[in-house]
């Protein structure tokens, strides 16, 4: 499979392009909702002469291709698909060399003045190093909250000795299990399964990011060290918190952008029809569902518990969201029995894929609940007047801690500590 580049103005590879372009402003993107960021800027900021790379892999042609169908031709003046290496984000030698040769190719061929990034961690730090060495000027476009977790993980991989402890681990899975190895003391002559998991677990050991990490350090190109270095010295920046964004970042102009603040009329009109028809009033609250990793019947009971003592101290309706990846079947009718035993107080919006975002500023709703999704930061953009609420902490308390709720608490957990940068957001 691959992608089916049909439209004017695209490439599939650098080599497809001439020598030099002189595209003044290169952007670089890797999913929708970055092109409907960068789209909304460019057009807010009447920039021209625009070049957008879009980075993919082929573990996934869908959204790639969901891009080049609904770009805009009239502000980019080309597109190129570059396709990375499988696990771009994975620690391995060779990749990178890939990525950084690839980069540094683009920068070339390209030659822009500006390089917008809407990330700054693993490859695209590599990409900034790179363009900033060859002068251009970089500039950050907040993508989300994930623009602002920095600090609040860790990421570095030099932390990871390589000791007897991984030759323990590897081993474990490849020679150790032969018969020959097990008998050792009984047979000294090599035996065709050893050899084979002799070579798994060279193999092996040579491809742990432990020793990959090594080999990276030691590696003479100095660019391939930024891939565990998250890139701050950006020029100048276009968020939503430009303050916030200052503290965490080395930038020497902060700009202050809302992209929700550049909707299209079908999202509008969208939005309109949504809350038309299930009359949604400004004295009314929205619950925005996610899906995590815990039990689903432990997640609706907390839910409900939350939402039932809201309703008690308010003669409010609550509007259920759910997320527009598609909820599981028990999720949905466990809503669907909240729905009927208030007699409706509890309502379920049927429709999901739409954004919430812009049903929250035309609604003018009194609050929107939720556990840590972006739209509770960004609601007091959106309207002055509406509270944000997060029952994350109430979730982590109540959900059983048991093996099927770990790894989706520990999420809860990471993207809560982002929300807590915020001022706005009330957790009940």
């Amino acid at each position: 499979m691959q992608l089916d580049l049909t439209r004017s103005k695209t490439t599939r590879t650098v080599k497809d392009l001439i020598s030099t372009c002189n595209y003044q402003n290169l952007f670089v993107i890797s999913n929708l909702g970055q092109l409907k960021h960068i789209t909304g800027i460019i057009k807010n900021k009447n920039i021209t002469n625009c070049f957008l790379l879009v980075v993919y892999t082929e573990s996934n042609f869908t959204v790639p291709q969901a891009i080049h169908d609904n770009f805009d031709s009239y502000i980019f003046d080309h597109v190129l698909f570059f396709k990375l290496p499988k696990n771009p984000n994975g620690t391995n030698l060779k990749n990178i060399k890939a990525m950084e040769l690839g980069y540094r190719t683009v920068i070339n061929t390209v030659n822009p003045e500006n390089l917008y990034l809407n990330s700054f961690q693993f490859h695209y730090s590599i990409l900034a190093n790179v363009a900033k060495k060859s002068g251009l000027k970089v500039i950050l476009i907040e993508e989300g909250l994930g623009t602002y977790r920095l600090g609040l993980e860790n990421h570095d991989n030099n932390s990871q000795l390589l000791n007897f402890d991984l030759i323990k681990r590897v081993s474990k899975d490849t020679i150790s299990k032969t018969e020959f190895f097990k008998r050792l003391y009984k047979k000294y002559k090599m035996t065709k399964e050893l050899t084979v998991e002799s070579k798994r677990f060279v193999k092996k050991l040579y491809l742990s990011s432990e020793v990959q990490d090594k080999l990276i350090n030691f590696y003479p190109n100095s660019n391939l060290k930024n891939f565990h270095k998250p890139f701050l010295n950006f020029d100048e920046s276009y968020t939503s918190f430009p303050n916030l964004t200052k503290r965490k970042f080395n930038i020497k102009k902060n700009n202050y952008y809302f992209s929700f603040d550049e909707s299209t009329v079908d999202e509008r009109e969208y939005a309109l029809s949504i809350i038309d028809k299930y009359n949604i009033t400004s004295n009314d609250y929205l619950y925005l569902s996610q899906k995590f990793n815990i039990d689903r019947n432990e997640y609706l009971a907390i839910v409900k518990e939350s939402i039932l003592n809201l309703l008690r101290e308010t003669d409010s309706n609550i509007f259920i969201k759910l997320h527009p990846k598609q909820e599981h079947e028990l999720v949905l009718e466990g809503f669907l029995k909240m729905e009927k035993e208030t007699g409706g107080r509890i309502e379920v919006i049927k429709e999901s894929g739409f954004l919430i975002e812009e049903v929250i500023r035309l609604s003018k709703i009194k609050g929107v609940i939720g556990i840590t999704s972006s739209a509770l930061v960004y609601t007091s953009l959106l309207s002055s007047q509406c509270k944000s609420y997060s029952i994350s902490d109430t979730l982590v308390d109540k959900l059983i801690k048991h093996e099927r709720n770990s790894k989706g608490i520990s999420m809860i957990k990471q993207h809560t500590e982002i929300l807590r940068q915020f001022d706005n957001i009330d957790f009940i």
